[in-house]
């Protein structure tokens, strides 16, 4: 598949992206979603010839949906309607027949054949050597500040009960302050599914 080279304007490629919408079942945005990436990575190809391949393209759009949403692979490939990289050929093919993609001629449908489905996504990942995103940090993160918070609320509320000495309660106060103004610090928002 090879970036076409006739340019349509803006709102042209957005109501074939609606037709194929209408056609093939999947979103528009999912449409949009995967030509978007064919046109990156045939961007990137140093050689005259811009072709990207079937396996190419599954392995991108993998790795674009680990580091673009916070869900697994799995259930964001669900949410766009994708069962199999043979779902993705359809979105290609489509693409293909509006003309908004060129096919080589060494390009066929069956290249995306038994490439992946979505409910054995792992056994992909491994053969292509994809990793999954850790976001243990954030998580770790969260953690830490809700027990501040948590721990400096009980000893505050345990020094109103006499349980706790005031001297200490003042500590509770000042860690739950802390974790209270450590909540709000924002994470990069990445998310595009």
């Amino acid at each position: 598949m090879n970036e076409e080279k006739e340019k349509l304007t803006e709102n042209q490629v957005h109501i074939k992206y609606l037709e194929l919408s209408d056609e093939l079942g999947f979103t528009s945005n999912t449409i949009h979603w995967v030509h978007a990436c064919v046109v990156e990575l045939s961007s990137r190809k140093q050689s005259e010839v811009k072709h990207v391949n079937a396996k190419d393209l599954c392995i991108a759009l993998v790795r674009d949906i680990i580091s673009t949403s916070d869900n697994s692979p799995e259930n964001v490939l669900s949410k766009l309607n994708i069962k199999s990289s043979e779902d993705i050929g359809l979105i290609v093919e489509g693409l293909l027949e509006k003309g908004l993609l060129r096919k080589s001629d060494d390009d066929s449908i069956e290249d995306f054949n038994d490439l992946f489905k979505t409910s054995e996504l792992e056994v992909f990942l491994q053969k292509n050597s994809i990793q999954r995103k850790r976001i243990f940090k954030y998580f770790a993160f969260r953690k830490f500040v809700w027990c501040l918070w948590t721990i400096g609320a009980v000893l505050v509320i345990g020094s109103w009960v006499d349980l706790v000495p005031h001297k200490i309660a003042m500590y509770g106060f000042y860690m739950s302050v802390a974790g209270f103004l450590l909540s709000f610090i924002k994470t990069p928002e990445t998310k595009r599914f």
